[in-house]
Formats: structure tokens, C-alpha cells, sequence
């Protein structure tokens, strides 16, 4: 696989923790301060890691 659907898979395999397990922390009650720090920190650290994981395969997939 190269190009493209290459950068598709990488992106949606490295996007952030998604909100339903913060819905779920909250509805339940349990581990609510732990999966916000998660989500949080996953959010800045995809940001940095998909921008360099896109432009590395820009530059060797192209």
C-alpha cells in the first residue's frame, strides 16, 4: 500500500482518545480525572505525531 490510503490508515490509526470513554467515565463515575488528563494528552501528542508521520509519508510514500 502506498500514497494516500497509506496516510489514511496511519491518521485514523493515531487519532486521540475518543470521547465515548469520557462519556462512559462520567456516567459511571469512575476514573473521570485520569481519562480527561488521557484525553487531553492524547489530543497534543496526536497533533505533533500525525504532522510528522504525514510528512514523512508525503515524502517517501508520494
Amino acid at each position: 500500500m502506498r500514497g494516500l490510503p497509506l496516510t489514511v490508515l496511519v491518521v485514523a490509526a493515531g487519532v486521540p482518545v475518543g470521547a465515548n470513554v469520557f462519556l462512559f467515565a462520567q456516567r459511571y463515575r469512575v476514573a473521570q480525572a485520569e481519562i480527561t488528563a488521557a484525553t487531553g494528552l492524547s489530543t497534543a501528542a496526536g497533533v505533533l505525531t500525525l504532522s510528522a508521520w504525514m510528512l514523512v509519508l508525503t515524502r517517501f510514500t508520494g
